[in-house]
Parts: structure tokens; C-alpha cells; sequence
């Protein structure tokens, strides 16, 4: 079950989405520590998904699924 965690600043969504996917013992904190490990700006100036790698890293499985395996 997802636990829901409050975003505490405007800016991180993704910190609190990630933590929430994660999981115990992934809080808040210890995803945004972690990510700061990670560029979130490539060299051309876009934004660069970082949570990838490091759920990858952490040992997670990730796929792109179009949203109508939700309902299949």
C-alpha cells in the first residue's frame, strides 16, 4: 500500500513520488539525499530523469506501460 507523502516545497514532486513508489525504508529524506547524486540537467539544458537510474540502481524494475494496461 502507498503511503501518501506531502510534497515541502513547489519543486519536489518527483522526490515525493519517488519515495512513495519506494517505499520503507525510502523516506523523503533519504531520496532526496540520494538524488543529489544525480544531474538533473543534461548539457543542453533538459531536464533529466533521474529517478530512473537510481531506481534501477536501488534494484527496482521499471517499464514504460501506455495506460491502458491499467485497464486490461
Amino acid at each position: 500500500m502507498i503511503t501518501r507523502i506531502p510534497q515541502r516545497t513547489q519543486d519536489d514532486c518527483v522526490t515525493c513520488v519517488v519515495a512513495m513508489v519506494m517505499g520503507s525504508p525510502y523516506s523523503y529524506e533519504r531520496v532526496l539525499a540520494d538524488s543529489e547524486k544525480y544531474p538533473k540537467i543534461s548539457g543542453e539544458g533538459r531536464f533529466i530523469s533521474w529517478w530512473e537510474t537510481y531506481l534501477r540502481e536501488e534494484g527496482f524494475q521499471t517499464a514504460y506501460r501506455p495506460f491502458s494496461d491499467l485497464y486490461s
